[in-house]
Protein backbone atom coordinates (compact mmCIF):
# COMPACT_ATOMS: atom_id res chain seq x y z
CA UNK A 1 0.00 0.00 0.00
CA UNK A 2 2.91 2.24 1.05
CA UNK A 3 4.73 1.84 -1.87
CA UNK A 4 2.36 2.45 -4.32
CA UNK A 5 1.80 6.29 -5.09
CA UNK A 6 -1.84 5.68 -7.17
CA UNK A 7 -3.60 3.66 -4.05
CA UNK A 8 -7.12 5.09 -3.90
CA UNK A 9 -7.78 7.58 -1.26
CA UNK A 10 -10.40 6.14 0.02
CA UNK A 11 -8.50 3.52 2.26
CA UNK A 12 -6.91 4.80 5.99
CA UNK A 13 -4.82 1.70 7.12
CA UNK A 14 -2.63 1.87 10.88
CA UNK A 15 -1.07 -0.92 12.52
CA UNK A 16 -0.05 -0.30 16.32
CA UNK A 17 1.59 -2.86 18.44
CA UNK A 18 1.76 -3.23 21.86
CA UNK A 19 3.39 -5.37 24.90
CA UNK A 20 1.82 -6.64 27.09
CA UNK A 21 0.04 -5.74 30.05
CA UNK A 22 -1.26 -2.83 28.20
CA UNK A 23 -4.17 -0.72 29.06
CA UNK A 24 -6.49 -2.22 26.11
CA UNK A 25 -10.46 -1.49 28.10
CA UNK A 26 -9.15 1.97 28.17
CA UNK A 27 -8.44 2.53 24.54
CA UNK A 28 -11.38 0.52 23.37
CA UNK A 29 -14.26 -0.27 26.65
CA UNK A 30 -16.52 -1.82 24.05
CA UNK A 31 -14.94 -4.74 23.67
CA UNK A 32 -15.15 -6.12 26.47
CA UNK A 33 -17.73 -8.25 26.71
CA UNK A 34 -16.92 -9.89 23.71
CA UNK A 35 -13.65 -10.53 25.07
CA UNK A 36 -15.31 -12.25 28.03
CA UNK A 37 -17.15 -14.49 26.39
CA UNK A 38 -14.95 -15.11 23.42
CA UNK A 39 -11.58 -15.28 25.13
CA UNK A 40 -12.22 -16.04 29.30
CA UNK A 41 -8.89 -17.26 29.76
CA UNK A 42 -7.64 -13.53 29.57
CA UNK A 43 -9.15 -12.41 32.88
CA UNK A 44 -8.12 -13.42 35.96
CA UNK A 45 -10.01 -14.32 39.05
CA UNK A 46 -10.96 -10.85 40.00
CA UNK A 47 -12.08 -10.79 36.38
CA UNK A 48 -9.06 -8.10 35.59
CA UNK A 49 -8.06 -8.68 32.11
CA UNK A 50 -4.28 -9.43 31.81
CA UNK A 51 -3.89 -8.47 28.19
CA UNK A 52 -0.84 -10.48 26.15
CA UNK A 53 1.48 -8.63 23.19
CA UNK A 54 -0.97 -7.35 20.70
CA UNK A 55 -1.23 -5.98 17.22
CA UNK A 56 -4.46 -3.83 16.56
CA UNK A 57 -5.33 -2.73 12.97
CA UNK A 58 -7.18 0.13 12.20
CA UNK A 59 -8.60 -0.03 8.71
CA UNK A 60 -11.68 2.19 7.12
CA UNK A 61 -13.16 2.85 3.93
CA UNK A 62 -14.55 6.13 2.76
CA UNK A 63 -17.14 7.23 -0.65
CA UNK A 64 -16.00 10.32 -2.13
CA UNK A 65 -18.81 9.76 -4.63
CA UNK A 66 -22.00 7.78 -5.25
CA UNK A 67 -20.01 5.15 -7.58
CA UNK A 68 -17.47 4.17 -5.35
CA UNK A 69 -17.41 0.77 -4.04
CA UNK A 70 -14.97 -0.71 -1.37
CA UNK A 71 -12.73 -3.72 -2.19
CA UNK A 72 -14.07 -6.16 1.00
CA UNK A 73 -11.28 -8.51 0.21
CA UNK A 74 -8.67 -5.74 1.58
CA UNK A 75 -10.52 -6.11 4.99
CA UNK A 76 -10.80 -10.06 4.67
CA UNK A 77 -7.27 -9.50 4.42
CA UNK A 78 -6.70 -7.98 7.32
CA UNK A 79 -9.34 -9.85 9.73
CA UNK A 80 -7.35 -13.40 8.83
CA UNK A 81 -6.51 -15.01 11.68
CA UNK A 82 -7.16 -12.19 14.23
CA UNK A 83 -7.94 -13.04 17.96
CA UNK A 84 -11.11 -10.98 17.38
CA UNK A 85 -12.31 -8.11 15.46
CA UNK A 86 -15.05 -5.40 15.71
CA UNK A 87 -18.62 -5.30 13.66
CA UNK A 88 -18.19 -3.51 10.65
CA UNK A 89 -20.01 0.05 10.61
CA UNK A 90 -21.43 2.36 9.11
CA UNK A 91 -20.18 5.72 10.61
CA UNK A 92 -20.19 9.17 9.31
CA UNK A 93 -16.91 11.32 8.78
CA UNK A 94 -17.27 13.43 12.06
CA UNK A 95 -18.18 10.13 14.35
CA UNK A 96 -15.36 8.02 12.30
CA UNK A 97 -12.69 10.52 12.84
CA UNK A 98 -13.39 10.48 16.27
CA UNK A 99 -11.94 6.71 16.57
CA UNK A 100 -8.62 7.67 15.35
CA UNK A 101 -8.32 10.06 18.28
CA UNK A 102 -6.63 9.28 21.41
CA UNK A 103 -8.46 9.38 24.12
CA UNK A 104 -6.19 10.52 26.99
CA UNK A 105 -4.91 7.03 28.47
CA UNK A 106 -1.40 6.14 28.91
CA UNK A 107 -0.49 2.91 27.49
CA UNK A 108 1.85 2.22 30.34
CA UNK A 109 2.05 3.73 33.64
CA UNK A 110 5.96 3.98 32.84
CA UNK A 111 8.47 7.08 31.37
CA UNK A 112 9.36 6.11 28.15
CA UNK A 113 12.05 7.49 24.84
CA UNK A 114 9.72 8.43 22.03
CA UNK A 115 10.89 8.47 17.96
CA UNK A 116 8.47 9.74 15.61
CA UNK A 117 9.77 9.71 11.71
CA UNK A 118 7.85 10.30 8.00
CA UNK A 119 9.22 9.16 4.89
CA UNK A 120 8.83 9.57 1.29
CA UNK A 121 9.91 6.29 0.39
CA UNK A 122 7.88 3.89 -1.70
CA UNK A 123 10.39 1.05 -2.18
CA UNK A 124 9.88 0.08 1.45
CA UNK A 125 9.12 -3.19 0.14
CA UNK A 126 12.00 -3.46 -1.98
CA UNK A 127 14.36 -2.44 1.46
CA UNK A 128 12.88 -4.98 3.65
CA UNK A 129 11.94 -2.73 6.05
CA UNK A 130 8.82 -4.70 7.10
CA UNK A 131 11.11 -7.42 7.88
CA UNK A 132 13.88 -5.21 10.05
CA UNK A 133 11.20 -3.06 11.67
CA UNK A 134 9.50 -6.30 12.54
CA UNK A 135 12.39 -7.74 13.88
CA UNK A 136 13.05 -4.50 15.84
CA UNK A 137 10.00 -4.68 17.43
CA UNK A 138 10.56 -8.29 18.50
CA UNK A 139 13.94 -7.42 19.79
CA UNK A 140 12.14 -5.31 22.52
CA UNK A 141 8.68 -7.20 22.82
CA UNK A 142 9.85 -10.87 22.83
CA UNK A 143 12.42 -10.68 26.14
CA UNK A 144 9.73 -11.58 29.60
CA UNK A 145 11.94 -9.64 32.04
CA UNK A 146 13.65 -6.87 30.12
CA UNK A 147 11.47 -4.16 31.88
CA UNK A 148 10.43 -2.78 28.58
CA UNK A 149 7.30 -2.08 26.82
CA UNK A 150 6.30 -0.80 23.16
CA UNK A 151 3.88 1.31 21.69
CA UNK A 152 4.39 1.28 18.15
CA UNK A 153 2.19 3.13 15.27
CA UNK A 154 2.63 2.55 11.73
CA UNK A 155 0.63 4.75 9.70
CA UNK A 156 0.50 4.73 5.84
CA UNK A 157 -0.57 7.73 3.51
CA UNK A 158 -2.94 7.49 0.38
CA UNK A 159 -0.17 9.10 -2.26
CA UNK A 160 -0.94 11.50 -4.65
CA UNK A 161 -4.44 10.88 -4.38
CA UNK A 162 -4.70 12.15 -0.70
CA UNK A 163 -5.60 15.54 0.11
CA UNK A 164 -2.92 15.29 2.26
CA UNK A 165 -0.67 15.65 -0.54
CA UNK A 166 -2.91 17.36 -3.39
CA UNK A 167 -3.81 20.58 -0.63
CA UNK A 168 0.01 21.07 0.37
CA UNK A 169 0.57 24.46 -0.73
CA UNK A 170 -2.75 25.81 1.10
CA UNK A 171 -0.39 28.18 3.07
CA UNK A 172 -0.05 26.03 6.04
CA UNK A 173 3.10 25.41 8.11
CA UNK A 174 2.25 21.27 8.29
CA UNK A 175 5.94 19.68 6.66
CA UNK A 176 6.00 16.72 4.88
CA UNK A 177 3.01 16.54 3.22
CA UNK A 178 4.84 13.91 0.64
CA UNK A 179 5.02 11.58 3.24
CA UNK A 180 3.78 7.82 2.61
CA UNK A 181 4.35 6.23 5.86
CA UNK A 182 4.82 7.78 9.49
CA UNK A 183 5.96 4.84 12.04
CA UNK A 184 5.72 5.89 15.80
CA UNK A 185 8.50 3.50 18.14
CA UNK A 186 7.60 4.47 21.75
CA UNK A 187 9.75 2.27 24.11
CA UNK A 188 8.61 2.60 28.06
CA UNK A 189 10.67 1.32 31.06
CA UNK A 190 11.12 0.78 34.23
CA UNK A 191 14.56 1.76 36.08
CA UNK A 192 17.83 2.53 35.20
CA UNK A 193 19.05 -0.46 33.76
CA UNK A 194 15.85 -0.87 31.69
CA UNK A 195 16.79 2.57 30.34
CA UNK A 196 20.28 1.74 29.17
CA UNK A 197 18.15 -0.80 27.51
CA UNK A 198 15.55 1.46 26.10
CA UNK A 199 18.56 3.39 24.79
CA UNK A 200 20.58 1.30 23.00
CA UNK A 201 17.65 -0.40 21.09
CA UNK A 202 16.47 3.27 20.10
CA UNK A 203 20.29 4.22 19.01
CA UNK A 204 20.32 0.39 16.98
CA UNK A 205 17.28 1.49 15.59
CA UNK A 206 18.11 5.52 14.33
CA UNK A 207 21.64 4.05 13.01
CA UNK A 208 19.83 1.59 10.81
CA UNK A 209 16.62 3.34 10.19
CA UNK A 210 17.90 6.54 9.18
CA UNK A 211 19.93 7.61 6.31
CA UNK A 212 21.97 7.14 3.03
CA UNK A 213 21.74 3.37 3.75
CA UNK A 214 18.42 3.52 5.94
CA UNK A 215 15.75 1.02 5.76
CA UNK A 216 12.99 3.25 6.69
CA UNK A 217 14.47 7.17 4.91
CA UNK A 218 17.64 8.63 3.74
CA UNK A 219 16.65 12.04 5.68
CA UNK A 220 15.77 12.75 8.93
CA UNK A 221 12.32 14.16 8.75
CA UNK A 222 10.70 14.34 12.43
CA UNK A 223 7.17 15.99 13.28
CA UNK A 224 6.41 18.80 16.04
CA UNK A 225 4.01 16.31 18.22
CA UNK A 226 6.50 13.70 18.47
CA UNK A 227 9.71 15.71 19.03
CA UNK A 228 12.41 14.42 20.17
CA UNK A 229 16.61 14.89 21.49
CA UNK A 230 17.27 18.30 21.31
CA UNK A 231 14.87 20.82 22.40
CA UNK A 232 16.48 23.78 20.23
CA UNK A 233 14.47 23.83 17.23
CA UNK A 234 16.50 26.71 15.75
CA UNK A 235 19.14 24.75 15.78
CA UNK A 236 17.35 22.09 14.56
CA UNK A 237 14.66 23.38 12.34
CA UNK A 238 15.49 20.81 9.35
CA UNK A 239 14.56 17.74 10.67
CA UNK A 240 10.94 19.51 11.32
CA UNK A 241 10.44 21.75 8.00
CA UNK A 242 11.33 21.25 3.74
CA UNK A 243 13.58 24.08 3.61
CA UNK A 244 15.10 27.06 5.52
CA UNK A 245 12.65 29.01 2.73
CA UNK A 246 9.48 28.14 4.85
CA UNK A 247 11.33 28.34 8.04
CA UNK A 248 12.14 32.00 7.64
CA UNK A 249 8.90 33.01 6.12
CA UNK A 250 7.75 31.75 10.03
CA UNK A 251 10.58 33.16 11.67
CA UNK A 252 9.19 36.92 10.07
CA UNK A 253 5.41 35.69 11.17
CA UNK A 254 6.87 34.92 14.81
CA UNK A 255 8.66 38.85 14.89
CA UNK A 256 4.98 40.08 13.15
CA UNK A 257 3.08 38.41 15.83
CA UNK A 258 5.39 38.25 19.03
CA UNK A 259 7.44 40.98 19.10
CA UNK A 260 8.06 41.18 22.79
CA UNK A 261 8.79 37.62 22.90
CA UNK A 262 6.03 36.72 24.97
CA UNK A 263 5.02 33.45 23.68
CA UNK A 264 8.04 31.35 23.90
CA UNK A 265 7.71 29.10 26.36
CA UNK A 266 10.26 27.23 26.18
CA UNK A 267 13.77 26.49 23.34
CA UNK A 268 11.05 24.24 21.21
CA UNK A 269 9.88 27.40 19.31
CA UNK A 270 10.76 29.29 15.78
CA UNK A 271 13.56 31.38 16.41
CA UNK A 272 12.93 35.36 15.89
Amino acid sequence: MSDNEDFPRNYDYCVSVLSSSNKLLDLFPEIDGKMREEHPELYDDDNLPFWPRMIVVYAQWVPFSITDVPDMSWFDRIRKDSLFHLTSRVKSMSELTGDWIFRNVREFDHPYIKRTHVTTSRTLGADGWAKWVAGRIDAIVKPDDNKCWLSAQLQCFSGRNSKFFINRDNGTAFSWRDSSVCCTLDCFYEGDKAKEVAEEWHRINDTERIGPNGKFSKQDKRVLWGSYGSLDLDANWSHYYEDRDKYERLRKARRLADPKVVLTPNTFSVGR
